[in-house]
């Protein structure tokens, strides 16, 4: 499409993080159709522009970068244009089937359309540090404490095993770092971890069930985790996502479970961890690994806002970041592509040690409800969760609290 002289640029919303950032001011220099003008803001800001301040629909951006457990609430309540008429008009190269079906299924609403592309992926996976791993002697001391070989964790206990094996502060190392800010994203998002590789779910058949027994074992873990087994800085506590894949990335830390694609980090240029990380599936199960491992699917997206002023070009620009050659970028800026074709490439496959694993991963993933009330629902599990690991509250009162909440609210029968 030709660049019209006096056209006004595309205005693009998203979360801030150096991966987008690096990787849309690349691909904005690729497209020829015009100029994009981005505005990055920090993850709870963005959830209330969009939802609270009406950022979609007031006509002030034309593409907006969303997480992918939103997106019932988005399109119930009409923040995106369905995408189907422009994907069968022009679709991107190999569309629909050079993405995995994880990567396409939860950005439909329950009219069967498409209401965005996925850019940025990252299932959760285990980050271990070889370096420690694969060191020898760490390996001997550990099978005489633990009585079992220094490996990748397959179940929860092996995770805390492994953890206060290396938590060593005094050398400025620990065994593991979480991202404890409730933030309303990964303190539930690794709650559900727990709930689902013990066998449990938020609800089944519309009644809720996270205060169950699975429940009550995944958060008295986390509980321990954090309070009692002196295996995660204090400092965790005041971390998002970004900044303790950060924390990871430089050395302070033998393993985390965190969104894969900070594994990148490591691999930048002059990372204190460069070449030294490996990635594998998240545990399963609590002591015994009576379920299989599952990680979590959530993603980052980007759909044409409703009140676009240009939704075609801004359509043409969302097509151009799902071009092969686009998504490469997104993941040799730091980010994660999306594409089959991306995680299969040699090329790709040298930048960070996840693209190893991560189409096996996606074989076993789940996602939050995907209900239009699911941010209330996160909501209220966020506060559940904070009030336990943080508080120091009695998980099984939070669990049947927070049940109760979800229950007489009604959000389950969206």
């Amino acid at each position: 499409m030709a660049q019209e002289p006096d056209a006004d640029p595309i205005r693009f919303l998203g979360r801030d993080y150096v991966g987008f950032r690096n990787a849309l001011a690349r691909q904005a220099r690729a497209w020829t159709a015009g100029n994009v003008h981005a505005e990055w803001m920090e993850l709870p800001h963005l959830e209330a522009d969009i939802f609270e301040s009406g950022r979609c629909t007031d006509g002030s951006a034309d593409l907006v970068l969303v997480v992918s457990d939103w997106m019932p609430s988005l399109i119930e309540d009409g923040h995106l244009l369905p995408l189907t008429g422009m994907l069968a008009a022009e679709p991107p190269q190999d569309w629909p089937d050079g993405w995995s079906p994880s990567m396409r299924d939860l950005l439909r609403g329950t009219n069967g359309q498409p209401y965005a592309l996925a850019y940025h992926d990252g299932p959760m996976m285990t980050l271990l540090r070889r370096d420690l791993y694969d060191d020898e002697s760490e390996c001997a001391g550990f099978l005489q404490r633990f009585g079992y070989p220094l490996e990748a964790p397959t179940t929860w206990q092996q995770y805390l095993d492994q953890a206060q094996w290396f938590t060593r502060p005094e050398d400025g190392l620990w065994g593991t770092v979480l991202a404890g800010l409730p933030d309303g994203h990964n303190t539930v998002y690794d709650f559900l971890l727990h709930l689902w590789s013990r066998g449990g779910a938020v609800a089944r058949d519309g009644q809720v069930t996270l205060n169950e027994a699975p429940g009550l074992a995944a958060l008295t873990f986390m509980q321990d985790l954090w309070n009692r087994s002196g295996v995660m800085p204090p400092q965790a506590r005041s971390m998002d996502s970004v900044a303790s894949g950060q924390f990871f990335a430089d050395g302070h830390a033998a393993m985390t479970v965190n969104w894969c694609g900070f594994a990148a980090l490591s691999s930048l240029p002059g990372s204190p961890t460069r070449g030294l990380v490996r990635c594998a599936q998240v545990p399963g199960g609590g002591i015994e690994p009576d379920h299989d491992a599952v990680s979590m699917n959530v993603f980052w997206a980007i759909g044409v806002a409703a009140g676009s002023r240009d939704p075609g070009r801004a359509y043409d620009f969302l097509r151009h970041l799902a071009s092969p050659e686009m998504d490469r970028i997104t993941s040799e800026e730091g980010a994660t592509g999306t594409r089959l074709s991306t995680w299969r490439n040699p090329e790709v496959r040298a930048i960070a040690p996840y693209y190893d694993v991560i189409e096996d991963v996606h074989r076993s993933v789940q996602s939050p409800p995907a209900l239009r009330a699911w941010p209330q629902i996160g909501g209220v599990i966020n506060e559940m969760v904070d009030r336990v690991i943080h508080q120091g509250c009695q998980a099984q009162p939070e669990l049947d609290r927070t049940a109760a909440r979800i229950s007489q609210s009604g959000w389950l029968d969206d």
